[in-house]
């Protein structure tokens, strides 16, 4: 082009030689555009041909997109299926482990027997009303008031013996009681059928539920202790306390072997009186202006295990003097009290 140019300058002042300096530049600029143009495609792409492009760059897109989704969906699946399988193999891994320690501990079969070896015999008592106190028994033991038993329930016939406790410390349930005084049955080897003793109020507790119930509430401790609010003693008004009724000081230096004495109530229920006091679910109040009136305990709280003050056990010890054994005498101890070997328990549970 700027060949043609110059060539044209030169001549522009030849009139003669104008008309052919014109044609030679049209000349040379087909030339160049025939140069520059690609042998089978055209200079601009058509309209058509540039809508069929891109919708063949967006279908490639939508189909890049789509096989991205596949791809991400494909690793999530098989990553919550790796995640689940594993989730499963720790899942099952750890029921292996607690089966393990299951069989390492006592089979549903070995507890049933344990449970059966526990040799408890069960009263049943039925409702009724009584009037609970004493004008004779100390100023703890009033007012006399009526109380309704509005269930029925049913009651050891025994305190729990040194032999029955072992078996719920074996079951790795119970903790060991005291054994180091005398007085203390734990580890006697001739003392397996005495009351245990010398064990708090929540290792009594820990036995009582461990076999299905709990302790008595103090209402209906005495109202079992007084032959269901019909007499004075569980044998009836008499004989008056004497050791073969009931295991009281003077008796014997220690508790004795469980339903030893003649002292049974008119339901065959043991030692109510006399051989270990039994802890009851009760706090201790001085009087009964707060009740109880019916066979629930009364406590600070609903369920008598966050209270601050001492617990009440009932019937009086193998120490006591014969002024205690009696069916409406109140006694107190701190909640955690495990000292002398004069209290121990027995259980009750409801009737379904």
């Amino acid at each position: 082009m700027i060949i043609s140019s110059l060539l044209c300058q030169s001549k522009v002042q030849q009139n003669s030689k104008k008309l052919r300096c014109l044609l030679l530049l049209l000349m040379l600029q087909y030339v160049c555009i025939a140069c520059m143009q690609k042998p089978d495609l055209p200079p601009y792409p058509s309209d058509a041909y540039q809508a069929k492009l891109i919708l063949r760059i967006d279908d490639q897109i939508i189909e890049d997109l789509t096989d991205q989704t596949m791809n991400t969906d494909q690793t999530m699946n098989t990553d919550q299926t790796m995640n689940t399988d594993q989730t499963m193999n720790t899942d099952q891994s750890m029921d292996q482990s607690t089966d393990q320690l299951i069989d390492q501990s006592l089979t549903q079969d070995q507890m049933s027997s344990m449970m059966e070896a526990l040799q408890i015999n069960w009263i049943d008592v039925p409702i009724g009303n009584f009037q609970m106190g004493s004008h004779t028994a100390g100023e703890f033991a009033s007012p006399i008031h009526l109380v309704r038993i509005r269930s029925p329930f049913q009651i050891m016939q025994t305190e729990v013996t040194v032999r029955q406790y072992q078996l719920c410390v074996q079951a790795g349930v119970c903790t060991v009681p005291l054994s180091g005084e005398e007085a203390c049955n734990w580890r006697k080897q001739d003392r397996t059928e005495h009351p245990v003793n010398c064990l708090d109020f929540n290792q009594a507790r820990t036995f009582a539920k461990w076999v299905g119930g709990d302790l008595p509430s103090e209402a209906q401790w005495e109202y079992v202790a007084t032959d269901l609010g019909t007499h004075q003693y569980p044998w009836g008004d008499e004989p008056t306390v004497d050791c073969m009724y009931a295991h009281y000081s003077g008796c014997a230096p220690q508790s004795k072997p469980v339903c030893t004495t003649q002292g049974n109530s008119t339901l065959g229920i043991c030692d109510l009186l006399g051989n270990v006091s039994e802890w009851v679910l009760d706090s201790f109040y001085e009087t009964y202006q707060l009740g109880p009136f019916n066979e629930a305990p009364i406590c600070m709280d609903e369920a008598c295990d966050q209270d601050s003050r001492p617990k009440i056990h009932r019937g009086g010890s193998w120490l006591s003097p014969i002024k205690e054994i009696t069916a409406t005498a109140r006694f107190s101890a701190p909640y955690d009290h495990q000292y002398y070997g004069i209290i121990g328990f027995r259980v009750v549970k409801a009737i379904n």
